[in-house]
């Protein structure tokens, strides 16, 4: 196991964490404009270097993928991280794209000729029974 710092989430450098269940049901203000923001992949309203965000993302995973050649990879990341990592794959302009449901699996094909493609989006069948 390592650390790959460049997975790291959007706002790891933020005091407290919501639940986007909570952001979306919130009364406050501040965080209905934080969840428009989000909706409207507004990063630069959220964050300093929300520049750099998306080609950190994009070069962590291929520095994953090249330190590991024919092998499988798992990565554990939050949502934002997914979002810019497969809109990377599909050639989106878009970062926050879809919403990433918790503990689900997103599978990336990487060749060795460097085409990159997706497996799988959002697969949760693992967690069925799970509540």
């Amino acid at each position: 196991m390592r650390i790959e710092d460049g997975i790291a989430e959007y706002d790891r450098q933020s005091e407290a964490y919501i639940p986007i269940e909570e952001v979306k049901r919130s009364d406050d203000p501040q965080i209905q404009a934080h969840w428009k923001a989000l909706a409207e992949d507004r990063l630069e309203d959220l964050i300093a270097d929300a520049h750099t965000f998306r080609p950190r993302v994009a070069e962590a995973t291929e520095r994953l993928i090249a330190s590991h050649p024919g092998q499988r990879v798992l990565a554990v990341c939050h949502g934002g991280v997914i979002c810019a990592a497969l809109a990377e794959v599909i050639g989106i302009e878009r970062t926050l794209w879809f919403e990433a449901g918790y503990a689900s699996i997103h599978r990336i094909f990487a060749s060795r000729a460097g085409i990159r493609s997706i497996a799988s989006i959002n697969e949760t069948g693992h967690l069925r029974g799970v509540e």
